[in-house]
């Protein structure tokens, strides 16, 4: 090689001639170039994944991620409460048929009124009572035997 090579003079086809630019032509400088190229990546890695960490833990401890996982945890204790509450009745529910019944029609009869009158609230209330028995007392009832049961009608088709 000549002297004008070595310096850091522009080559005469433009390109740099300092080592730092150079491609690694050997296995050891291809091996070296490796090894620092993967030792850069691990430490780019680490650094972003400290941050990520870093802003993981500032955002669990600010008061409102705090707040709702207090509000989590009381809506779990409050629907599990609930769940068990309704198992029990659902278990229990033909000791307390005539209150389910009851309690089914006024709420369906007490809302019909309010939003459509008197009697849609009648029939809303008498509907909901018919379902809650039903759904109480576990009665197979065709749709058929459900309208001649709501509307009074016997087996012979008249009036009762």
């Amino acid at each position: 090689m000549s002297s004008s090579n070595i310096s850091n003079e522009p080559a005469k086809d433009g390109s740099s001639s300092s080592s730092s630019s150079s491609i690694p032509t050997s296995p050891a400088e291809l091996r070296a170039s490796i090894k620092s190229l993967m030792h850069r990546t691990v430490v780019a890695t680490n650094e972003i994944l400290g941050s990520l960490e870093q802003t993981k833990r500032s955002v669990q401890t600010s008061p409102v991620v705090t707040n709702l996982q207090h509000v989590q945890q009381q809506t779990m204790e409050v629907a599990s409460s609930t769940l068990a509450r309704g198992k029990y009745v659902y278990q229990h529910r033909r000791e307390y048929g005539p209150e389910i019944v009851m309690g089914t029609t006024i709420a369906a009869g007490s809302l019909a009124t309010l939003r459509r009158g008197k009697l849609a609230g009648f029939i809303a209330g008498a509907l909901g009572a018919g379902l809650a028995y039903v759904a109480v007392y576990e009665q197979q009832v065709s749709p058929g035997e459900a309208l001649d049961i709501l509307f009074g009608v016997d087996d012979s088709g008249k009036r009762k």
